[in-house]
């Protein structure tokens, strides 16, 4: 009885429910670790995405196999954090789905239609707002980066504010001072990316209709030629520099 009484002792105060212990198991020492670790590796693949380009164009280096592991990784990354979002807020789960679907087929269109029609040159375009994003290097950055430091500070964030800092005398804790101050730019990036889906999408069906129109035959054929035809001065620069 004496030895049963003893090993009951002993379980009770190696018990990690025992009384006394509140602390929210999000807080745990071990949770923290693997969490801040898992954000570390995102941290640090979405700060090598912008290296590796230009470090490929600096090393005449670049590739359509490159530039296609970069936006298939980059866009990986994105949906599986959004994935772990919608499990962390599920209310929200529907918002984090819309999320990634859109930044993907957003994405997905700007280089296929740039692969098919325009020698794989995404930076031409043809709506004001998208030679915006994709031409301007300071406000594409803020975009960018913006919408990865926003999905990364609700990671962290998601039952725990982080270090506290002082703002016009109010405690704010970092990580949902980041989320806050990088929403704008996050929200207004998807709405490019749905802007570049529907143009894309249209110009590919008038296109498409055009062709249809004045007889049909080689369907393909016939839209790369219209392409080059709409950007045909620019095409031919392109060539040129190839030369």
């Amino acid at each position: 009885m004496d030895l049963q009484n003893e090993r009951r002792k002993s379980n009770k105060s190696h018990s990690p429910h025992r009384k006394g212990n509140t602390t929210h198991v999000l807080l745990y020492i071990p949770n923290i670790i693997d969490r801040c670790a898992a954000a570390l590796c995102y941290f640090v693949s979405f700060a090598l995405d912008e290296l590796d380009g230009n470090l490929a164009r600096y090393l005449g280096q670049t590739s359509e196999f490159g530039m296609l592991l970069d936006i298939l990784i980059d866009e990986a990354s994105v949906t599986a954090l959004c994935h772990v979002l919608a499990t962390l807020y599920p209310v929200y789960i529907l918002a984090f789905q819309m999320f990634s679907i859109l930044d993907f087929c957003g994405q997905w269109s700007v280089y296929h239609f740039a692969a098919r029609f325009r020698n794989n040159d995404y930076k031409h375009q043809d709506n004001w707002l998208t030679k915006i994003y994709f031409n301007s290097y300071v406000p594409n950055l803020f975009w960018v980066y913006g919408n990865h430091v926003f999905l990364l500070a609700l990671y962290l964030g998601h039952g725990d504010p982080g270090p506290t800092v002082p703002i016009a005398g109010w405690q704010v804790g970092l990580w949902n001072l980041l989320a806050y101050l990088s929403a704008p730019w996050a929200v207004s990036r998807l709405c490019i990316m749905l802007v570049t889906l529907f143009d894309r999408m249209y110009r590919l069906a008038l296109m498409q209709h055009r062709s249809s129109s004045q007889g049909g035959g080689d369907v393909n054929g016939h839209l790369t030629r219209m392409t080059n035809g709409m950007n045909g001065a620019h095409i031919q620069r392109l060539h040129a520099n190839d030369d």
